[in-house]
């Protein structure tokens, strides 16, 4: 079961991550995002430096997110599973 936590209330926990140029960002572990819109209601993206992001692209109206689990309930991590 998918459980839904509003942004106003907490945001997901972030970690240190270096670019290319050697510059820290902190960032979130991949979750869903919702920003409310029943036609396309959930994406896949982050938590960086206090913005959503989803396929790279700036998501400003999130309003609810989740962490990812798998069918019997574990968390997934999908940044090391998919190598982001």
């Amino acid at each position: 079961m998918i459980e839904w936590i509003s942004v106003k209330e907490k945001t997901p926990d972030m970690h240190e991550e270096k670019d290319e140029d050697g510059t820290i960002y902190h960032v979130s572990d991949t979750v869903l995002c919702w920003d409310g819109d029943e036609q396309d209601p959930i994406a896949i993206g982050v938590y960086e430096n206090g913005k959503w992001y989803a396929n790279g692209i700036g998501q400003p109206d999130v309003t609810y997110w989740a962490l990812i689990n798998d069918p019997e309930g574990k968390i997934v991590n999908l940044d090391s599973r998919c190598g982001w």
